[in-house]
């Protein structure tokens, strides 16, 4: 347990005000960084190892 009255005031700041659009938008944001980083592995997998692509593509449709 957090023992920092600031902190633990910094964390009720922050995650005390939720709101829909920023919840989407940060939701959006996670989504888009992974395509960014699935990009590379399903190039790798398309050009090196085409029989593999579809065992890449299944496995992200899956996560």
């Amino acid at each position: 347990m957090e023992n920092f009255f600031l902190n633990i005031e910094l964390f009720r700041l922050i995650n005390g005000n939720h709101s829909l659009f920023w919840d989407r938008f940060f939701l959006l944001y996670r989504y888009a960084g992974t395509i960014w980083m699935l990009l590379p592995a399903i190039f790798f997998a398309a050009i090196i190892r085409p029989r593999r692509l579809s065992v890449l593509i299944l496995a992200v449709v899956i996560e």
